[in-house]
Order: structure tokens, then sequence, then C-alpha cells
């Protein structure tokens, strides 16, 4: 196929949408293209199409999402035919699925595996010790998002930092957010992770608070979480998996970010980039956005009084433009493909 031909460096991810890991890697991967890079890239489970789809050769494995241990083993194979067709000088591994697969895939290319998180494999901790072991082992290189993290299980203090793009199509630039006078909706956004997005704290404060809920996102613990707010009586909603749920948000609506741990903070970065109002979890992951002391909550007994405090007084959970523009400057679609150039392309 022609496709195959003539890419030098092949970025591995988990799927073509589903979160801010996939999207940035779309957005990076096309500016690094129109730079006049060769580079390509595989998505091993199948799924929608993203709002920012990628426009380079692209190979879908076409894995079930959960799929069972034979569709793993069917997508280990796939993927390393396909790398052995095109034969990269190097291969990029974002995120877990990419990281398990591409830690037993060998060749002549080179490897880099892009940490996203501070925890990351933190729902199969075993596992994960075991592939950064044989990580480590392979002397693979690291990238990391945010310069507040460290691979974890690495063996070394070495690490590349990369940020996250930004669409400035999509977020830079976009139309500010109308925000209305009184809080009448709570919104999550983000995948529905029990350890680290903590989604359930939204429904201890959606009923302390009185509020109506809604979930953009959808993960594993979903069901769980449908359950317990059915049985709760809340008004909760669940719209899955959003291509751009920023368009979703309305004038009256407060953006939580419950997180107990986060890598770049996507999420928040796109929001403050719209003006959206937001309160956000008081872990240091998030405090390194150095808001003011409004904008964070210590459990969900504080985020209630905070709801409450703010109440008629939804503007004023707005962080500023000073805070967004700071931001959103490193994050510059531009920026972050001639980052990723002199990456891939210095002499070793």
């Amino acid at each position: 196929m022609n496709k195959t031909r003539d890419i030098d460096y092949l970025f591995i991810t988990n799927s073509l949408s589903g979160g801010g890991a996939e999207r940035a890697i779309n957005i990076a991967v096309n500016e690094i293209a129109n730079k006049g890079i060769k580079v390509g890239l595989i998505a091993i489970n199948s799924g929608p199409q993203d709002l920012f789809a990628p426009k380079v050769p692209t190979f879908e494995i076409n894995r079930a999402w959960q799929g069972g241990p034979l569709s793993l083993l069917t997508a280990y194979i796939r993927t390393y035919i396909v790398i052995c067709r095109i034969r990269p000088k190097r291969i990029i591994l974002n995120c877990d699925l990419p990281e398990f697969l591409g830690a037993f895939i060998f060749g002549p290319w080179m490897t880099t595996v892009v940490e996203h998180v501070p925890k990351p494999w933190s729902d199969r901790l075993r596992l994960g010790q075991l592939i950064r072991k044989v990580l480590k082992a392979r002397k693979v290189e690291w990238v990391k998002v945010s310069d507040h993290l460290q691979p974890w299980l690495s063996g070394t203090d070495v690490a590349t930092h990369i940020p996250n793009a930004i669409s400035e199509n999509g977020n830079l630039g976009a139309t500010k957010h109308k925000t209305g006078q009184n809080i009448e909706r709570l919104v999550f956004v983000g995948r529905l992770t029990k350890a680290q997005k903590q989604p359930h704290w939204m429904l201890d404060i959606a009923e302390l608070s009185r509020k109506e809920l809604v979930f953009f996102g959808d993960g594993l613990y979903r069901k769980e979480l449908e359950l317990d707010s059915a049985k709760r009586g809340l008004r909760v909603s669940f719209e899955g998996f959003v291509p751009n749920p920023w368009n979703l948000i309305k004038p009256n609506d407060l953006l939580i970010v419950p997180s107990a741990w986060e890598g770049d903070g996507l999420v928040v970065v796109e929001a403050l980039s719209r003006n959206i109002p937001v309160i956000l979890n008081k872990v240091s992951d998030l405090t390194r956005f150095e808001l003011s002391d409004k904008h964070y909550c210590s459990g969900v007994k504080e985020f209630v009084e905070r709801i409450n405090q703010f109440e008629k007084d939804l503007p004023g959970l707005i962080a500023g433009s000073e805070y967004s523009e700071r931001l959103i400057s490193s994050r510059n679609p531009e920026i972050v493909a001639t980052k990723w150039i002199e990456y891939l392309t210095k002499v070793k």
C-alpha cells in the first residue's frame, strides 16, 4: 500500500478519539506533517472519528474496546505487521495500551513512550510494573507532556518535555462562553475512571447541592455511576463520548474537576481558554495552574460550600484571560510540532 512508504516516525495511540491524549496526538501529527516531516498513526481500538481527525497515513487495527485476550493478541499481531511493513525510524507509544503492545515489539526502530499522568497503570498496577520493567530493560526514551511529571518506574530522570497541543480551530481563539448569573447544572468532562478522575464525588456534590448533573465522557465506571445515581434519585444525565462537549455547555453550567491527579490537565486548559466557570480539586497537579483560591476545594463538603457561595454569582468563578493566555501559549500546535520535530530529528 502506498501509504506505508516513506513514514519515518510512527505514533501509536489507543484510538482515533476518546480523550485528551488521543486528540492531542491527532493535532500534533497533523502539524508535524504540515512542516514536511513524514509521520503516520496507528489506532489500536475501534471508535468514532475525533473532532480533529488525523490527516496523515492512518492504520486502524479495529480492536473492540474491552475485548478479551484473543482480541489483544490479534491487535498485537496486526500492529507488529504494520510496523514491520513501514519500518520507521522510531515508534512513539501514546498511553497504556500502545505501551503494553509496544513493550514486546522488537525491531531496528527506536522507541519512545509518552508519559501523560503521574500514576499510569493505576487500575492494573502489577501489569504496569511488569511493562515498565520491560521498557526499562529495553532503554526506551521518554517524553512527558507536563514538566511536573517524572516517568514512573522508568529507571531514568531523562525525559523530554513536550506539552499537548490544543487546536486553534477548536480552542485557541474560540468563541468565548456566555455565562449566566445563577448555577443550575454541574458538569463533568473526561473519562469515567474511579481512582484518577473521581467522578463518584460528583454524585455526592450534586446530591448535597441539589443540582442537576451531566457527565460528558465514558469509561469502565459508567455503569456503577448510573446505578448509584438512579438509586439516589438524582437528576443526572450521561451523554457518553462527545467530540466537542464545550459546545454543549449551557450558560448556567459550572464545570467541576474532582480528579485525584492529572497529567497535563487538558480539560482545565480547554475550559479556561473558553472562559468557562470552573472549580478544581485542591491537589498539586491542579494547583500548579495557579488560579485564585476560590477555584480550589478540598473534599466534597468544600465543593458544596463553594457552589452555595457562588449560587447567584456564577461569573465570579471565571478565571480570567490572564490565566488562559498563559496556559494556551505553550500549547499552540505550531510550537508543539516544532518541539516534536526537534526531538525526532535530533542527532544521536
